[in-house]
């Protein structure tokens, strides 16, 4: 019969009213229907229908239509949750639930009705959850639901159907013993502790979760008699729940018997929160450890440690330790109270027979910024030892700092100017730098023409021609000349781009303009054609064959491509071409030049490339590096020769992925830029 749209909802709502006030029957019935309106009005009323129609809904959990089976999930739930109260309408609930596991054989439908049996159900439910631990496809779903009930109903059917279960089913056991962390366990767990490893480690376990003096006896008699990590870690669960003195004298215990180095910094590290100034003297044997991360948990735990009576323990150790432990003491002295620390920093650093001690005392000092201690770092920068000199000049540079904070420029550059003089180190002088580049004096200057005519490191050029830079860029309004200069000198000697890109921006801003190539020999004009697919660094493409300025190409993607001209305006002749290209992953291109001599000659042709790059001059292949590398001027040098005339050069350049570039220079053998014509 032909039925209106809109009679639809209708008859939904009288279905509504026949479901409520039907059987459980008629609801089961509902819910299997074809019609997926009427099902949704059947579960949304099944609450109606009380505990009792779980029974009949539940075969539906069996049904091939997974609609079916969601829609009687869904009624299932609707029923258990609005008899969640009172607690005897729960309990129906629940017999009616367990009654459901028995009538449900497909896995899906199974396993979730243990699940909700786990969250919904009470000790009522224990006794028939217990015959499905008998069952193997069913044993993990009983397991988990009897933990999540608890309670010490569920510990005795655990406990009682132990003897039975298998290896795999007893570990199971044991950990949902552990987890549902009821006293009423440990008399078991304690029986189980006391069989040989590994069995009677996950026994260990759940009593570290469960706690007790009991508990803490057999484990603390377990660790005394094997090094197994599983059971220290039960014995620190342990320790962190008992109280101040019995936990210090665990984790005593435990440092006495433990080489594993985690268990030594857990226990070091529970030491320092509960124990007191008698445990001082264990905790400090740690501070001379091989391992980096037990000495670090020894010294946190001395800190830790409370009450000045730590601090007069401390003090006495002091004075017998070796210089190694000395200076860790020292340290942990100057953690627990900087200030009282003090007068034995300064005896330290004055009549200490170790260079290590000293050493230690002025850095620790150093970190007080304060300035009465200036004679000493200047008289410790005298000495002869290094570790004594590093040190003194960090304090140095320490109250320097201060000193330009404060906003005395002057006495700050004199600091300045002296740490410079006086460090030993790379460090201490890249710190001296980077406070004369804050300040940007041009009394500076001297020093840094030193240190540059001396082959300084690579780390310390970048700071030389930073703070250079900065005392330029500081003399453009005072002398103009003095700035040019400065900049100039950047340039020729920058062997870092960051440092010629700010130098060439500072001649330009007083109205030089760099042409890189006449002053450097680079090529500024090219013909460029790309991308190409990356096939392998040794696939040939046709602009290998043949420079043909007409010619196009098929490129990435199907495209076109033609040779174009390309104008290069950078200072160091850099060419981005991820930033010129397009796709720029995982392809190639090509750069070619025309170089016009008058005469042949021996030249060196100087390449920055990012990635690989394979040259050809005059169609001879002169260079090839297979390489992934950021582009930098002159990371490779080929001698080559030119013809009077025209000369082609052909770069390949190779891009994997990143950055992606290149640049060429031309130089006589001594190094000076080639005059060409380009």
């Amino acid at each position: 019969m032909w039925v209106p749209k809109l009679a639809l909802p209708a008859i939904a709502m009288f279905a509504a009213t026949a479901f409520a006030q039907g059987s459980p029957a008629d609801l089961a019935a509902a819910l299997s229907n074809s019609d997926a309106a009427l099902r949704a009005v059947a579960y949304e009323t099944a609450a109606k229908h009380g505990p009792e129609a779980i029974s009949a809904v539940a075969p539906l959990l069996n049904h091939e239509n997974p609609a079916v089976v969601r829609a009687a999930k869904l009624a299932i739930e609707k029923i258990a949750g609005a008899a969640s109260t009172p607690e005897t309408a729960r309990q129906t609930a629940s017999r009616a639930l367990c009654r459901a596991l028995f009538i449900v054989q497909s896995e899906e439908g199974r396993r979730w009705l243990f699940w909700l049996v786990s969250y919904t159900c009470g000790p009522e439910a224990v006794d028939s959850l217990s015959v499905f631990l008998d069952n193997p496809e069913t044993f993990d779903h009983a397991v988990f639901a009897l933990q999540s009930i608890g309670g010490p109903e569920s510990v005795n059917v655990l406990a009682r159907k132990l003897a039975a279960a298998s290896l795999e089913q007893r570990v199971a056991m044991l950990i949902a013993l552990g987890a549902i962390r009821d006293a009423s366990a440990v008399q078991t767990l304690l029986t189980e502790a006391k069989k040989p490893e590994p069995d009677c480690i996950p026994a260990i376990e759940a009593l570290g979760r469960i706690g007790g003096k009991e508990a803490l006896k057999a484990v603390s008699a377990a660790i005394r008699r094997s090094a197994n990590p599983r059971i220290a870690d039960a014995y620190l669960r342990l320790l962190e729940q008992q109280s101040g003195k019995l936990a210090a004298k665990g984790y005593a215990n435990l440092l006495k018997t433990t080489q594993n180095p985690k268990l030594q910094c857990a226990a070091l590290r529970g030491l320092g929160k509960t124990a007191k100034a008698g445990s001082a003297k264990d905790i400090t044997r740690y501070l001379a450890a091989e391992r980096a991360d037990v000495a670090g948990a020894a010294r946190a735990a001395l800190v830790d440690l409370p009450g000045a009576a730590v601090d007069r323990k401390l003090t006495s150790l002091l004075r017998k330790a070796q210089p190694d432990a000395k200076s860790q003491l020292l340290e942990v002295l100057y953690a627990r109270s900087p200030d009282s620390v003090r007068p034995i920093l300064e005896e330290a650093v004055q009549s200490d027979p170790t260079v290590e001690v000293k050493a230690a005392a002025l850095e620790l000092l150093a970190r007080t910024m304060d300035s009465q201690y200036e004679s000493l770092y200047l008289e410790g920068a005298q000495q002869s030892d290094d570790s004594i000199k590093t040190a003194a000049v960090h304090g140095y540079l320490k109250l320097a700092a201060k000193v330009l904070g404060d906003g005395d420029r002057y006495k700050a550059l004199e600091m300045y100017h002296r740490s410079l003089d006086l460090a030993g180190g790379v460090e201490e002088k890249r710190l001296a730098l980077q406070g004369l580049t804050q300040i940007a004096s041009p009394d500076t200057l001297l020093r840094l023409q030193n240190l540059a005519d001396n082959q300084p490191p690579e780390e310390l050029r970048l700071d030389l021609g930073r703070c250079a830079l900065a005392i330029a860029d500081a003399l453009r309004s005072s002398d103009r000349d003095l700035a040019l200069q400065v900049y100039n000198a950047v340039l020729d000697r920058a062997a870092f781009r960051e440092l010629s890109l700010q130098a060439a921006d500072g001649l330009r801003a007083l109205g030089i303009t760099v042409d890189a190539k006449d002053r450097y020999g680079y090529i500024t004009r090219w013909k460029l054609v790309g991308p190409f697919l990356n096939m392998g660094f040794q696939t040939s493409y046709p602009p290998e064959v043949e420079f043909k300025p007409k010619a196009d190409y098929a490129g990435v993607e199907g495209r076109r491509i033609r040779w174009t001209d390309l104008v290069v305006t950078d200072v160091q002749g850099c060419t981005d071409l991820a930033e010129t290209l397009k796709p720029n992953e995982n392809v190639i291109a090509y750069a070619c030049a025309e170089v016009t001599v008058t005469q042949a000659q021996d030249v060196i042709l100087k390449i920055g490339s990012d990635d690989g790059v394979i040259c050809w001059l005059n169609g001879a292949k002169i260079h090839e590096h297979d390489v992934a590398r950021r582009l930098q001027p002159d990371n490779d040098t080929v001698p080559a020769k030119l013809k009077a005339g025209k000369n082609i050069l052909l770069m390949k350049i190779v891009q994997g992925g990143g950055g992606w570039g290149f640049c060429a220079r031309l130089t006589t053998p001594d190094g000076k830029p080639l005059r060409f014509e380009n």
